[in-house]
């Protein structure tokens, strides 16, 4: 029946011996000591949607930020083509209870022109929580084409070509 978070008084008490000459008794009183109960167990929160930034064909920079709650606690990244996830990558493990913090996370290995989703998870001995799906897509990597060289001589070329990104060209 005790709260939590609280400290409490407490001290032992004995009888010594009854006063003969008016028959009270006499009671012995050990030194004050106190204890504390554990403060209420919480636990983690995301407290941010995870921000993507950096994108490439095959790689992308994911920061967001948590709450450990009140034990230590682990925080990974889940990404994936669907909100199944299916792949994570380490963000944190916080062994200081009570704070709010931030993580990132360089995903690679990535598909080019490919959506993914990507969501928090912070676990400790007090729960799961799970941040806000946010999505994604790598970018299609520019090509080249080339055409035939002309103006060959004995001693020089000229080289033709143009780079496309993705379906429009970037130059010639």
């Amino acid at each position: 029946g005790l709260s939590p978070g609280k400290t409490y008084h407490y001290r032992s008490k004995a009888i010594g011996y009854t006063d003969p000459t008016n028959g009270s008794t006499v009671w012995y009183y050990g030194a004050n000591r106190t204890f504390s109960t554990l403060a209420p167990s919480t636990p983690p929160q995301i407290t941010t949607v995870p921000v993507v930034s950096n994108i490439k064909s095959t790689t992308a920079i994911v920061q967001t930020g948590y709450y450990t709650g009140s034990t230590a606690t682990t925080v990974t990244l889940e990404y994936g083509p669907t909100t199944s996830y299916g792949s994570q990558a380490a963000l944190a493990t916080n062994s200081t209870p009570n704070v709010t913090a931030g993580g990132n996370a360089t995903l690679t290995g990535l598909l080019p022109a490919t959506t993914y989703h990507v969501r928090v998870k912070a676990v400790n001995t007090q729960g799961t929580a799970y941040g806000q799906d946010a999505a994604f897509t790598t970018i299609t990597p520019p090509v080249l084409e080339l055409a035939l060289p002309n103006g060959i001589t004995s001693s020089a070329a000229t080289l033709n070509g143009t780079v496309v990104s993705g379906n429009t060209t970037a130059f010639s």
